[in-house]
């Protein structure tokens, strides 16, 4: 059988969705009852199903090309009760979340995982966060992981300044946030709090190249080692 036949999950049958309806109906009596929770699952459970299978098999699909490329075998994943762990973690946080990159760090966090890249309490701390964390703080902590580099990469060029506060550089990055000093304020708190940062605000004065340094510890470059792809 092909892998992707063999990884692929079932679908549901028109005759799964008849059946659906018949209990519908018949949970109607108001002697049993019980329709108005058919009909909840008849519009919500399709869509909860989409979000299960297509995040399943982007994991799947990780996992083979790990198996490809690092020699791990995913046969031998089902007997790692820290591996085992990890993927109910995060398929629960999946299931809660529909932001494609919260989606992706945690995909990643499976097959990091798999590797392992750190030990399985370390990666249960890192699930919180990921559950806790919004998509800015993700993107914020990258950002000041290596300002530099993450310009390089945007395709940008690095804010022309002498020196001053680093909020500059994350307004000029994400100019949509611009407005939004309080949120961001907060996010850097809770992630300083949390250790991976090095710096306790982004509104002290710096000179440049203190700017262009990069803001987070070590354990926040594991954290962000840890939700990116392997």
């Amino acid at each position: 059988m092909p892998d992707e036949q063999r990884y692929a999950p079932p679908k549901p049958t028109i005759d799964d969705t008849d059946h659906m309806i018949s209990r519908a109906l018949y949970s109607s009596i108001p002697i049993l009852g019980g329709a108005a929770v058919e009909l909840f699952q008849y519009y919500f459970a399709p869509p909860l199903e989409r979000r299960r299978d297509a995040w399943m098999e982007e994991v799947g699909r990780a996992l083979r090309n790990l198996e490809a490329k690092q020699g791990i075998r995913i046969k031998d994943l089902q007997n790692n009760d820290a591996f085992i762990d990890t993927v109910f973690h995060c398929f629960h946080l999946a299931m809660r979340n529909s932001e494609r990159e919260k989606k992706e760090a945690l995909r990643n966090a499976v097959i990091n995982a798999a590797i392992p890249a750190v030990d399985h309490s370390l990666q249960q701390m890192f699930l919180n966060l990921i559950d806790t964390f919004t998509v800015w703080h993700l993107r914020i902590l990258k950002l000041f992981q290596d300002p530099l580099d993450w310009y390089h990469q945007m395709g940008r060029s690095f804010p022309k300044v002498s020196g001053g506060p680093p909020s500059i550089v994350l307004e000029d990055a994400y100019p949509e946030i611009q407005s939004r000093k309080d949120f961001y304020t907060q996010i850097w708190r809770d992630m300083h709090q949390n250790g991976l940062t090095n710096a306790s605000t982004l509104h002290g004065t710096m000179s440049y190249p203190d700017m262009i340094m990069k803001k987070t510890t070590e354990l926040g470059d594991q954290f962000l080692a840890f939700i990116s792809e392997p």
